[in-house]
């Protein structure tokens, strides 16, 4: 209903789910995004 709040709870979800991701070795499945990390 509200796009600004919409907006807010995608972010987070896509920051949740990336994050969860990465903790399990995300190396593999986004090599080039995070160089640093590895």
């Amino acid at each position: 209903m509200i796009p600004l709040l919409a907006a807010v709870m995608h972010v987070a979800l896509v920051v949740c789910v990336f994050g969860f991701v990465a903790l399990l070795g995300g190396d593999e499945v986004i090599p080039s995004a995070m160089p640093a990390s590895s």
